[in-house]
């Protein structure tokens, strides 16, 4: 089949909020834009499924917030591991991206005398945090609308980006697997913005989407970009894990809140873990469930109990708690196997966000000329551990930064065609498909390694890790890699290939644990969501790892600002 060919100036390789936000900024500076997805623009990914919370200092409660305020809370939160630079960029512009999300026509809920609502969350001094009405689908939809408006702006859904193209040490476009018509795919471009999303569905236990497999962190190593603090995974505290409920994020910021829903979180032996105190940030409240696990007072599927049922609320008056701090009808729990008053429901901490990712600066340049990154993606805003809220306003900031910078490099560096490039990555990609498809005798499924790539990170590579179990992963983890020779698809339909995607992505996924297990290894400390069961206490030096293509794990000093 014919290579498909594209030409633009900016090439967006994910469709979800800081994807869709730096099409917008790039067309509005008057470039071309195509936006690369392997699912839907979005419609896909983690921004649809992100719950209602995004913070801005915007001090409409009347409470002193400031952006200062908002960058030294961010990065007490991060337990002093973020990037500053990163942290002082979210805190000043959050609030103008708000104002755009408002233009784009996303709705926010509101006090009674019209002014928008803010709300505290754990880890905040401040009441900055701000509930966008139907959530990260509400904000989504809204940036898809002004996406749809620009002219300038292309998108290429189902299409798998497999790797970057680079001339002369610069990424000038990728190559891609349209999964449409089973056809490769060569963009040449004159900048390229991976926001790709994290890496979450590489665990068993986690609230994520499952394509959240983090392709274009392997992009970037591939292509020889730095990728940093990659063992810094976050957890959510309370994630349904028994028969009913199984993987649903329950927002505990609000439901073990005295004030709000008042509910209780119990050991299976019924000692209320909490005591009424106000929910703690995310890594202290994976400590307490943690350490009741450990003390031997878990449920029968590893975790503690969520208990509501003796708060004393009315059904009207829980229901109308739901409606204002989920943003979404009551209803909706039930579809998932939540029912409040059926008695307690067993959770436990699940793999929720990635904090380590691409090395980025504010101006989300990362070490390779003419690769940019932002969101999920990209690191390191959040250090060890990230403050409610934060997430979606981390799109918007960097998705608004990444366009603006790479359309400035886009029109110093126009899109130029390759041909040898293009044509040495083609040859590439059409040799690793072919292996998929050619005879072998002990063929493996590309299900079966990421099953087994699941269990080796959720045993050996979760809340708590130490030297021998990381140094098992890595040993198992080094047979699944050997594993590969013989990965095979069995599917030979061209068109929505699922099985190939998969195959690909596993690729990627084994090579990308084996990082984040020696990264994990490589730092000796316990931080934030990092818990070292032989190194109990924080270092006393703050510092990045950072992993480069053919190089060990290496470290980089944190520098604060005085």
């Amino acid at each position: 089949m014919e290579t498909e060919r594209y030409k633009t100036d900016v090439l967006i390789i994910g469709g979800g909020g800081a994807g869709v936000r730096a099409a917008i900024e790039a067309a509005d500076r008057g470039c071309s834009v195509l936006i690369c997805t392997k699912g839907a623009v979005a419609r896909s990914g983690s921004t649809p499924m992100a719950y209602p919370a995004i913070n801005a200092a915007l001090d409409t409660e009347g409470d002193g917030d400031s952006p200062e305020q908002h960058f030294r809370d961010l990065v007490a939160g991060g337990r002093g591991l973020s990037d500053e630079d990163l942290a002082q960029a979210l805190a000043a512009d959050s609030p103008a991206r708000i104002a755009d999300l408002q233009d784009f026509g996303v709705e926010f809920e509101r006090n009674a005398d019209g002014s928008l609502a803010q709300i505290r969350h754990p880890g905040h001094t401040k009441a900055r945090t701000l509930t966008i009405r139907s959530g990260g689908a509400g904000m989504i939809r809204g940036l898809r609308s002004a996406m749809l408006k620009r002219e300038r702006i292309h998108t290429a859904e189902d299409m798998f980006v497999l790797t970057l193209l680079k001339k002369e040490g610069r990424v000038i476009g990728a190559a891609a697997l349209d999964k449409r018509s089973g056809a490769l795919s060569v963009i040449h471009a004159g900048a390229v913005i991976i926001a790709s999303g994290g890496y979450e569905a590489m665990w068993q236990h986690t609230d994520v989407s499952p394509d959240v497999t983090g392709d274009g962190l392997m992009l970037a190593y591939r292509a020889g970009a730095a990728l940093i603090d990659l063992e810094m995974i976050l957890y959510y505290p309370f994630v349904g894990c028994g028969q009913k409920g199984r993987g649903i994020m329950l927002q505990y910021e609000s439901l073990v809140h005295p004030q709000r829903f008042g509910g209780k979180l119990l050991d299976a032996r019924g000692n209320d873990l909490l005591g009424g105190m106000l929910p703690p940030p995310r890594d202290e409240m994976l400590r307490i469930i943690e350490n009741a696990v450990a003390a031997g007072n878990a449920g029968p599927n590893g975790g503690v109990f969520l208990d509501l049922t003796g708060t004393g609320l009315s059904k009207e008056k829980r229901d109308a708690l739901i409606r204002r701090y989920f943003n979404f009808p009551p209803e909706n729990l039930k579809l998932q196997g939540i029912d409040f008053d059926a008695g307690p429901i067993e959770v436990k901490p699940g793999l929720h966000y990635s904090l380590g990712g691409i090395r980025i600066n504010a101006a989300c340049e990362t070490t390779l000329p003419g690769l940019f990154a932002a969101g999920e993606c990209a690191s390191n805003l959040h250090g060890s551990n990230r403050l409610s809220g934060n997430a979606l306003a981390e799109t918007q900031v960097f998705g608004c930064r990444a366009g603006k910078n790479a359309a400035a490099f886009a029109r110093a560096n126009p899109p130029e065609q390759d041909e040898r490039t293009a044509n040495a990555a083609i040859a590439e990609q059409e040799a690793l498909l072919a292996e998929l498809h050619a005879p072998c005798d002990a063929p493996v499924s590309p299900a079966e390694l990421k099953a087994q790539l699941r269990a080796v990170m959720e045993s050996h590579v979760g809340a708590k890790r130490c030297a021998e179990g990381l140094a098992e992963a890595d040993t198992m983890l080094g047979r699944l890699e050997e594993e590969l020779k013989d990965l095979r698809v069995t599917d030979t339909h061209a068109v929505f290939n699922n099985e190939v995607c998969a195959a690909i992505e596993v690729r990627s996924m084994i090579s990308l644990a084996r990082l984040i297990a020696r990264s994990a290894a490589f730092r000796r400390e316990t931080r934030g969501h990092h818990i070292r069961t032989d190194y109990p206490a924080a270092a006393a030096r703050a510092m990045h790892t950072r992993v480069r293509a053919g190089q060990p794990v290496d470290e980089i000093p944190v520098v604060k600002i005085k």
